[in-house]
């Protein structure tokens, strides 16, 4: 009898230990989630790339410039993409593994912000509130 009630505690013991463990991590994983969602402004982010496959990315942002919330965003995973800092700033060469070189294949980035090209490069193009961005793949003309 002695050892029925040994293990039936024992069992209770282990079923309390393994929904607190379930507790800690929930609450690890909405904060996480939290972070991630973290920010004021709402943006949509979108990659055409040379075949014309969108890769679209959704979220929040307190980034004042593209280029922070590119470099957020690759810290994230959501994106990978190479510069060159030129003299008039930084100039996209690969987004995404795919490199557009002028010299080579004439073409670039072009860069889309709510449906009008953008007057800025990322060191200077401001980020606001539920912005659309659009990085396409645009061989000249």
């Amino acid at each position: 009898m002695k050892n029925k009630k040994k293990i039936i505690v024992g069992l209770l013991l282990v079923v309390v230990i393994a929904l607190a463990m379930l507790f800690v991590k929930k609450q690890s994983d909405s904060s996480q989630k939290a972070k991630v969602e973290k920010g004021s402004k709402a943006y949509t982010f979108v990659v055409v790339n040379k075949d014309g496959k969108e890769k679209v990315t959704k979220g929040k942002t307190d980034a004042k410039y593209l280029k922070n919330l590119m470099d957020e965003m690759k810290k994230d995973g959501k994106i990978k993409y190479k510069a060159q800092k030129q003299s008039m700033g930084s100039f996209v060469v690969s987004v995404n593994g795919e490199r557009a070189d002028f010299a080579k294949d004439k073409a670039y980035w072009r860069i889309v912000v709510n449906k009008k090209d953008a007057q800025k490069g990322i060191d200077e193009q401001p980020v606001k509130n539920k912005d659309h961005i659009e990085f396409v793949y645009t061989p000249a003309q």
